[in-house]
């Protein structure tokens, strides 16, 4: 006689799910590494009275984490 399969409770089944928002955010998290890798050169930037000179992959990286970090704030504080 074969063994039935183990039987899992609903809210097992929702915790291995695939989520939306996680394949979306997934997903620009790719499309944002490739759109940083392929812009390499340098850039000139004028914030108030400095002027910085830096690769534009830094650039976009920096101008990226800091976007996660507000969205980070932003949605801890909407809770």
């Amino acid at each position: 006689m074969a063994a039935s399969p183990p039987r899992h409770s609903t809210s097992e089944w929702r915790s291995r799910a695939v989520r939306p928002g996680l394949v979306l955010a997934l997903g620009l998290a790719v499309l944002a590494g490739v759109f940083i890798a392929q812009n390499r050169d340098r850039m000139q930037i004028s914030f108030f009275a400095m002027d910085v000179s830096a690769p534009t992959w830094l650039l976009l990286t920096v101008m990226t984490v800091l976007g996660v970090a507000v969205g980070a704030l932003l949605g801890r504080a909407r809770r």
